[in-house]
């Protein structure tokens, strides 16, 4: 990436601002200034696989860092970028990339920046048309809703193979909790021993009996859990995303005729 955060951005806005563009700077210089040494290797000619692979990880998360930094700054294109470098390097050093949730998490972010890049391609679009003559309106709305179908569909790619690895790992789910539906994945309680009668006051005796210990779900049964809902929740994200598009193509397509 050539381009550094903040160019081509407005220079007002004031103290606030200035300050805001020279941290998303910094952190741009210390994020490229990780990617060099990674992409540069071992300092030692001695360094055996090991070393290698983990150069290789940090240099995947550091692409996905600066794709973040990309789209947070509105640089969607640049974002996109380094998100698919990060993919692909991460898709090679996963041992089983149909349930890596880090490889479903990178196309979540591809899928992301792409709604965003729609965003602004409808955005330019709008301004042309409304700065534009009524003449030529219709031929310059041609191509951006075009762009916006095409962003729109790369980004239901991502979004479907994102939900395709989170339900590869539903499926792929331990024997002792795929009979259970997800919504039984609780924490749950489970009646203490009654101790015999002491003593104490009728009251408290009372307190033993109705007295329940909090059966703890493991961490792997809660992770399903959240996995199970980001799935649902990603459903119906694709679904709003197709008929979305599906609209987009229909406006296009009338605009076409029309002009």
């Amino acid at each position: 990436m050539n381009q550094r955060v903040g160019d081509g951005q407005s220079d007002g806005g004031g103290q606030g601002e200035d300050e805001d563009g020279s941290d998303m700077q910094i952190a741009w210089e210390c994020l490229e200034t990780c990617r060099r040494i990674c992409e540069a290797g071992p300092m030692s000619s001695s360094a055996d696989d090991d070393d290698n692979g983990e150069l290789d990880e940090l240099l995947s998360e550091t692409l996905l860092r600066l794709g973040d930094l990309l789209r947070f700054n509105g640089q969607f294109n640049d974002a996109i970028a380094e998100y698919q470098n990060s993919l692909k390097l991460k898709t090679t050093l996963s041992t089983d990339e149909d349930v890596d949730r880090d490889i479903s998490s990178t196309h979540f972010m591809i899928a992301s920046a792409h709604i965003y890049n729609a965003s602004e391609i409808s955005q330019q679009e709008n301004e042309s048309v409304n700065g534009g003559s009524s003449s030529s309106s219709s031929s310059n709305s041609i191509p951006g809703k075009s762009g916006v179908v095409s962003e729109k569909k790369k980004a239901l790619y991502h979004y479907q193979m994102c939900h395709k690895i989170l339900q590869n790992i539903l499926d792929k789910r331990p024997v002792t909790t795929a009979t259970a539906s997800m919504d039984d994945v609780k924490v749950v309680k489970t009646p203490v021993p009654v101790p015999a009668p002491s003593e104490g006051s009728a009251k408290e005796n009372m307190d033993n009996m109705s007295s329940t210990s909090p059966v703890t779900v493991s961490a792997a049964e809660r992770d399903l859990e959240d996995v199970a809902e980001m799935r649902d929740e990603l459903v119906e994200t694709i679904d709003a995303l197709k008929v979305e598009i599906k609209v987009c193509v229909s406006v296009c397509l009338s605009v076409t005729w029309v002009f």
